[in-house]
């Protein structure tokens, strides 16, 4: 089952699926155009860069569609958690407020609707060495993954009181139990050697 981490980072990078996906079919048809192609480029470095992005467009359409399975299956109040954290920018607090739930639903809808993406995605093929091998260089999924690592350091070292407070701490305890205690940091897109040329390129 893909990692409460990796979970977090394709739900946030759900929503540029699309426009990526547009991109990636336009970057091909420029390599494949004629005046592309006339401009002096190396061959090989242009197939090269071809079969990379058709990888990653093909990539992308699938998981798209892995993902939009997944979503596919969580019930009403499910879908108004995960869509109003990872895909409207909601904090916590102000969801809770919104669907009139408990902390305590909260957190066990939340935690039922996290896991059963994490299973349905890997089971239709996303493993989180297949995402790796499909993503790792690409900008969007960096930039996803080191919002979804400021997260989990922040919930870390978080220490408020009040009712944001309550609501934050009980955050850093189940990120943590989903996680594993202790577990060792993964290392997750861009991390590798060349990371931040690849957000600038």
């Amino acid at each position: 089952m893909l990692s409460a981490k990796m979970a977090q980072i394709i739900l946030t990078v759900y929503p540029e699926l699309d426009e990526l996906k547009r991109k990636y079919a336009a970057k091909i048809g420029r390599i494949r155009s004629f005046g592309y192609n006339s401009a002096g480029r190396d061959a090989e470095r242009v197939f090269d860069e071809y079969i990379r992005s058709a990888v990653t467009l093909d990539g992308l359409k699938k998981f798209g569609t892995t993902l939009d399975s997944a979503l596919g299956l969580l019930g009403e109040e499910e879908r108004a958690i995960i869509g109003g954290e990872f895909f409207e920018g909601k904090e916590k607090e102000a969801i809770i407020l919104a669907t009139g739930l408990k902390k305590s639903a909260f957190k066990y809808i939340r935690g039922k609707a996290l896991k059963k993406i994490r299973v349905y995605v890997e089971m239709l093929g996303f493993d989180e060495e297949t995402i790796l091998d499909y993503f790792n260089e690409e900008p969007a999924f960096i930039d996803a993954a080191e919002e979804v690592a400021m997260r989990f350091k922040s919930l870390e070292r978080f220490s408020g009181s009040g009712k944001v407070g309550e609501v934050k701490a009980e955050d850093a305890e189940t990120e943590e139990a989903e996680c594993g205690a202790g577990e060792e940091e993964i290392v997750f897109f861009g991390a590798l050697e060349g990371g931040e040329e690849l957000r600038q390129a």
